[in-house]
């Protein structure tokens, strides 16, 4: 009862998150057009690098020590200045990493049109804000305050769609595409307003040794943060030019238009899975894994995937019609492929949470670097031979193969615990 109510809470939340990032996607389809439309999934993917790098994936691994050392409120302090520390050291560094790769990310990435001085200076701008919000979420997920992190969502869109549509109204298109990024930089102020009534963020991390270590030990455990919010976003980034140079950039725009619907519906499972399944598993990392929730837990996200595939596919055609233009009609007849893929994700997910909840990194980094190798190899190979569909087919052998890599990861940890205590008897 309590999942059900929590989900109702989050999913009103998300839907507010979800309407306001398809506003923005209308008005992006209308101010760029199909011929420019790919440049918004390159600019998502560079935002999904600067969330995870410029915190040093910090949020992960805070979120679980709040979640064992959350009655001792000295113990957290200590843990709070660490992240900060962290904070710092990843943001700078990621912010010289993009200084220095300038020409590659305008001409390369972002295409050299002309929107990319822009689009380049506002992303760099938001490494800051993005990345000190990577504290706050850790706070958030390791109260399990799923009820604060929702009002977070609600305000953070407001302000976000509000900004976009100032500068889109003012600037146009390069407006358009400075307020993509805007978006997320509203949430992240709201994360980090919200949390700072919980536990006081502020304030200049100090460089002892001990600060040091546990900086260490958070970028460590956000290893598996860095790999899963990273790997896929590169791997994007390539494979978009390798969609461009096989069907140009209508294509392209097509598979992005459909990649955006995909981001706005998988929103409610992917928020279950970081926020609530993360941390109930986390907090338990010090006993026996529950083979029933784990088995509840795979039943839930694929139910919950099943209702959204269905109702987005019998939808599917208002959908198109309501977030973009006449000349995207297309992605009406592309969908059921995004949402097999869609499926076999985020069940494959849920093996992911579970090996980071429980601290399996190796294997955990292992399957992130498989899924994004894996996804370039066949993209290669599959999108010249199927021309548009090619993207999609990548998708769903990518995720399937994900999928088997978990369960068979799960399995063994399973067989491996009924070991141990055929030992012990």
């Amino acid at each position: 009862m309590k999942t059900v109510k929590t989900v109702m809470v989050m999913g009103g939340a998300l839907l507010c998150k979800m309407v306001a990032g398809l506003i923005a996607v209308k008005l992006c389809a209308e101010y760029v057009g199909i011929e420019n439309f790919g440049l918004t999934g390159q600019i998502s993917s560079m935002l999904a690098i600067v969330t995870l790098l410029s915190s040093g994936g910090v949020a992960v691994g805070l979120a679980k020590v709040y979640s064992e050392q959350a009655g001792d409120r000295k113990e957290v302090d200590q843990w709070i200045d660490a992240a900060k520390l962290l904070c710092v050291a990843a943001g700078g560094g990621l912010v010289l990493v993009f200084l220095g790769a300038r020409s590659y990310i305008e001409d390369v990435v972002l295409g050299n049109s002309s929107y990319s001085t822009a689009i380049f200076v506002a992303v760099v701008a938001a490494i800051v804000p993005i990345g000190i919000s990577g504290i706050s979420q850790g706070i958030l997920n390791g109260n399990q305050r799923s009820g604060v992190y929702s009002t977070a969502l609600v305000i953070g869109s407001v302000v976000g769609i509000a900004g976009f549509l100032l500068v889109s109204h003012l600037f146009g298109a390069s407006g358009a595409m400075i307020g993509i990024i805007w978006m997320p930089v509203a949430q992240s102020l709201s994360f980090l307003f919200l949390a700072q009534r919980l536990q006081p963020i502020s304030g200049i991390p100090s460089i002892s040794p001990v600060n040091i270590d546990r900086a260490r030990f958070l970028g460590k455990f956000g290893l598996l943060s860095i790999a899963a919010g990273s790997t896929m976003p590169l791997a994007y980034i390539y494979v978009r030019l390798i969609v461009q140079a096989n069907v140009g950039t209508e294509g392209l725009s097509l598979w992005q238009a459909t990649v955006r619907l995909s981001e706005a519906y998988t929103q409610l499972p992917m928020l279950m899975l970081s926020v609530i399944f993360f941390a109930k598993f986390a907090s338990k990392s010090g006993h026996k894994i529950d083979w029933l929730e784990v088995r509840k837990t795979y039943l839930f996200i694929t139910a919950l995937m099943i209702v959204i595939g269905l109702s987005v596919y019998a939808l599917r055609n208002y959908l198109v019609e309501i977030l973009f233009t006449a000349e995207f009609s297309q992605v009406a007849e592309l969908l059921v492929w995004q949402l097999t893929g869609d499926l076999l994700r985020m069940m494959s997910y849920v093996g992911t949470t579970i090996l980071a909840a429980r601290g399996f990194l190796k294997t955990g980094i292992s399957a992130e670097f498989l899924q994004g190798g894996l996804f370039i190899l066949v993209s290669g190979v599959l999108i010249p031979k199927f021309g548009q569909l090619g993207p999609f087919v990548a998708y769903i052998v990518t995720y399937g193969s994900y999928l088997l890599f978990t369960i068979m990861a799960l399995l063994y940890l399973h067989a491996r615990s009924k070991n141990h205590a055929t030992i012990n008897c």
